[in-house]
């Protein structure tokens, strides 16, 4: 479960849920990488970080909390 900030701008380094206008929503590691381009990063370094530029979001939405469920 993940608590998202709608009403507050992400910060370098927080963890965010992001709408791309191109593909669907995403929970990745947020970083400002300049000239107005967003770095995303995966927690499982399977996956590539990837660029963007601002304009690519639908939204970004910083994250509050998450809560992980094991089940059994």
């Amino acid at each position: 479960v993940v608590v998202v900030m709608p009403g507050e701008e992400a910060r370098s380094g927080c963890l965010v849920v992001a709408k791309l206008r191109n593909d669907g929503v995403v929970l990745r590691r947020y970083t400002v990488a300049g000239a107005g381009r967003i770095r995303l990063t995966a927690y499982n370094p399977l996956y590539p970080a990837t660029e963007h530029d601002r304009r690519e979001f639908h939204w970004i939405y910083p994250v509050e909390s998450t809560v992980r469920k094991e089940w059994s």
